[in-house]
């Protein structure tokens, strides 16, 4: 005769089982999605990664706020709130190999405020994997990753490549250019004598990723500018040179 309390506590089992899944997590359930985010990634000579994050908060619930963390570490790590920059306590935790930034806000409302959080990600480029491969340029992948339930309205990913380089071509990118599209979703500006890399993305949900597969090479310097001047002191001597010899 089979026992009916054993049969009992299997079916408990059963139906407990997903509700500790979604409890495992930090509850997010009151919390909406945030605005926009946007993520500066520089690259260091020692392949390291200085990291700063912009989010705009969407309505944010009672409890701790959950940030979405794409690395595998995070050292200096440090969260601001509002212009005046006021310390915000946050730590880095991981749950079911997901990793979040956990914030304990304390302010009854951040709707529409912005979060800024700085920290270094070491070992962020390996410069060994990355090349240098043919005509010495350097193949590296960056991404985004929505690691919280919340959505995320848009996203830009801002890579600036490290000092005395610049980008070279562009690889594959998710979202991928589409062709109705006149511009691709990533572009690349020279700021203050760096490369930077943008990648945007729109309605990252849950465990989606933007990123940008990109090569980039060291800058070489110009051999124009020297025989410029070679040429213009030569042009200087053949049409002046009973100017120079009468001196």
């Amino acid at each position: 005769m089979k026992n009916p309390l054993k049969n009992s506590r299997r079916v408990i089992r059963l139906f407990a089982l997903p509700a500790l899944l979604l409890c495992s997590r930090p509850c997010q359930a009151e919390q909406s999605g945030f605005i926009s985010v946007h993520e500066t990634v520089e690259l260091q000579d020692d392949g390291s990664a200085l990291v700063r994050s912009a989010v705009v908060v969407g309505k944010p619930g009672p409890g701790p706020l959950i940030l979405p963390f794409s690395y595998k570490a995070a050292e200096e790590l440090r969260v601001t709130l509002g212009e005046k920059g006021a310390a915000v306590p946050a730590r880095l935790e991981e749950i079911e190999g997901v990793k979040y930034l956990r914030l304990e806000t304390g302010a009854p409302d951040l709707r529409g405020a912005e979060l800024t959080a700085t920290f270094r990600v070491p070992g962020y480029l390996d410069w060994k994997k990355a090349g240098p491969g043919e005509y010495g340029y350097y193949k590296w992948k960056s991404q985004y990753l929505n690691t919280t339930r919340r959505p995320i309205d848009s996203v830009t990913l801002e890579i600036v490549l490290p000092e005395g380089f610049i980008v070279a071509a562009f690889g594959k990118s998710v979202p991928a250019p589409a062709k109705e599209e006149a511009l691709p979703p990533y572009s690349v500006k020279n700021m203050d004598g760096r490369s930077h890399l943008f990648m945007r993305a729109e309605a990252l949900t849950i465990g989606k990723a933007c990123s940008l597969e990109y090569s980039f090479a060291a800058r070489k310097r110009s051999l124009w500018l020297p025989l410029a001047a070679a040429l213009a002191a030569l042009l200087y001597l053949v049409f002046f040179k009973d100017l120079v010899a009468g001196v």
